[in-house]
């Protein structure tokens, strides 16, 4: 390849580029460098307490509510395995800014768990809502993102 087609074959693959680049736009995860906006996959809830446990969630994605419902969670076994219970997967594994809230039935406060994509950069996340825990004695709430692939797809099972 001659000097001057070589300068031509880099000139037009570098306007090529920034033309893939501008046709992009801000909203092109990948391109600009942003990562990309998560999807929500299983919720479950599991109850670390003595008693059974009514507890209300709600989905939330880009700040729309997909999923609102109170469940009734079992008490923990004598064996101190939780009592569990799946949400009902009531949206589409789509990806987009979820926020996922919990809190017992008539409580006003919530306990969230916000997956930005800045924060949360895997592709996809399986949320638990925890109640109690197995190392004290209280009755509060927390929430934990998972990846593991057994738990990123509505409807599915941890092992």
């Amino acid at each position: 390849m001659s000097t001057r087609s070589r300068r031509r074959f880099l000139v037009s693959g570098a306007s090529s580029l920034a033309a893939l680049a501008t046709l992009g736009g801000c909203s092109s995860p990948g391109l600009t460098g942003e990562p990309a906006a998560p999807a929500l996959g299983r919720v479950w809830i599991s109850n670390f307490t003595d008693r059974a446990r009514r507890i209300e969630v709600r989905v939330l994605r880009d700040g729309g509510v997909v999923h609102e419902r109170a469940y009734d969670v079992p008490a923990a076994r004598k064996s101190g395995e939780p009592g569990e219970r799946d949400v009902e997967c009531a949206w589409s594994n789509e990806a987009g800014h979820h926020v996922v809230r919990a809190r017992h039935a008539g409580d006003d406060e919530w306990t969230s768990l916000d997956l930005t994509a800045d924060s949360y950069p895997s592709e996809a996340y399986g949320i638990n809502v925890a109640v109690g825990s197995d190392v004290s004695e209280t009755d509060a709430i927390s929430m934990a993102a998972a990846t593991d692939p057994a738990v990123v797809e509505c409807g599915s099972r941890s092992s």
